[in-house]
């Protein structure tokens, strides 16, 4: 076999990828600051970016989303729900089962409005005291039912 160096272009789309993922990281940086502020709109819009667009594997953003669960806001902690819900990953679950505990009724209905496919959950929340966290739930179970008896 004859070994060849590696293309021009093999080296431009590496070094391409490479200028990417720091502007990401540099994005990511950015809302994590932005997380931190006293600013209840600027806190909000740092977790939605933070969950559109912040690097996957960054600990610091899972861990800020986390974070945001416990804010004192519950417009943030409604916001951090669907955040954490749109980046997916091992610990959505946990995290939704945490929320649907949250003393404010929007918290539990945006965990609610994000919960997928878990029948578990959804029996938890149907279960809840304010009628638009348990009918949404309801509706959610039954559209399950629904599909899986077809």
């Amino acid at each position: 076999a004859i070994a060849t160096a590696p293309s021009q272009d093999s080296k431009d789309e590496t070094a391409g990828r490479a200028m990417t993922n720091k502007l990401l990281q540099e994005q990511s940086d950015v809302f994590l600051k932005q997380a931190q502020s006293k600013d209840r709109s600027e806190r909000s819009m740092a977790i939605y970016n933070l969950g559109v667009a912040g690097q996957i594997d960054d600990p610091n953003v899972d861990e800020a989303l986390r974070k945001a669960l416990q804010d004192e806001d519950a417009m943030i902690r409604a916001q951090a729900v669907a955040s954490i819900a749109q980046r997916g990953g091992e610990s959505v679950a946990a995290n939704l089962q945490e929320a649907l505990k949250d003393k404010d009724a929007n918290v539990r209905l945006t965990a609610v409005n994000n919960i997928k496919d878990d029948e578990t959950l959804l029996q938890l929340a149907s279960g809840d005291s304010d009628k638009s966290v348990s009918n949404t739930a309801q509706k959610k179970l039954d559209a399950l039912a629904a599909r899986r008896d077809r």
